[in-house]
């Protein structure tokens, strides 16, 4: 009898330990983490909003190039949907090394989640020294509370390397980590 007992205690405690590591709702319990990565295929619409230089020392040189386009990404893999951005540069031309920062709004699934929506932020260092080929490394940041649908809850950040002519497409992989603030799936931001 004493031997049942056991058998049944181990069996609860090994129950009760699953759940709380994987829960019952594919990952989408609160505060559980999801990490993975993600193709990204980035497409510039253009023509480009603008297209600027600048004689930022007034001395008859052009300094830099101000670029501002709005690029389309399709993601596969942990996230499976598309994004759109409004992206804006500046090319320092000496150096050829563009800094930019773009905001977007992804909207798909995230680690099996129902379909939703959420915005980000991204800042972008892009090695222009080869003119038929961009070289872009990227971090981004998930904006607190943007999350709807299925993705009602989440947060997270995410870094990308990708390359690709000047007009695109940019070609890569982009690695994430995601929190869901409840069962739902709701975003907040989670500390890299």
């Amino acid at each position: 009898m004493k031997r049942i007992l056991f058998l049944g205690l181990v069996v609860i405690v090994a129950v009760s330990l699953w759940s709380a590591a994987y829960g019952t709702d594919n990952g989408k319990a609160t505060g559980r983490v999801i990490t993975g990565s993600a193709q990204a295929i980035t497409k510039a619409a253009l023509p480009n909003i603008a297209d600027r230089s600048v004689d930022f020392d007034g001395n008859g040189t052009i300094d830099y190039q101000i670029l501002t386009r709005i690029l389309v990404t399709k993601y596969t893999g942990l996230m499976e949907g598309y994004a759109t951005g409004l992206i804006q540069s500046a090319e320092d031309l000496a150096t050829n090394t563009a800094r930019a920062f773009l905001t977007g709004t992804f909207w798909g699934t995230v680690g099996g989640s129902e379909p939703g929506a959420m915005t980000f932020i991204n800042t972008l260092v892009t090695d222009r020294s080869n003119p038929a080929l961009w070289v872009i490394t990227t971090r981004a940041v998930v904006v607190e509370g943007s999350g709807s649908g299925g993705l009602e809850g989440i947060s997270g950040y995410g870094a990308y390397t990708l390359s690709g002519p000047p007009n695109g497409p940019f070609v890569g992989d982009s690695t994430w980590t995601f929190r869901f603030s409840n069962a739902s799936g709701t975003a907040f931001l989670a500390s890299p």
